[in-house]
């Protein structure tokens, strides 16, 4: 869960300095939907997509390893609830 974090953080802190990089720079062009633009809606989305993810990563990386376990606990208890994400085998498959 640590190296993910700091996978996580360093990829995001990346992502979100260049985002800021293009919302400051009036005549950077970015690719939004498949069209080339100079929107600053799309480059502020981008740096937000960055700051999340690098906040994803950050919280990973200081967490408690308290939380953290709870927090494995219960995806791997959803996991079970949950028919082909690694629950009870689906009686519906034949082989």
């Amino acid at each position: 869960m640590r190296l993910m974090g700091l996978m996580f953080a360093l990829v995001g802190t990346l992502l979100f300095v260049s985002g800021i990089f293009l919302v400051l720079d009036p005549r950077a062009t970015i690719s939004c939907n498949g069209v080339v633009t100079t929107s600053p809606g799309c480059k502020r989305s981008f740096a937000s997509f960055g700051a999340l993810f690098g906040i994803v990563g950050f919280v990973t990386l200081f967490a408690k390893n308290r939380w953290l376990d709870t927090f494995f606990v219960w995806v791997e208890s959803m996991r079970s609830m949950l028919p082909g994400l690694g629950g009870a085998p689906s009686e519906s498959v034949a082989i």
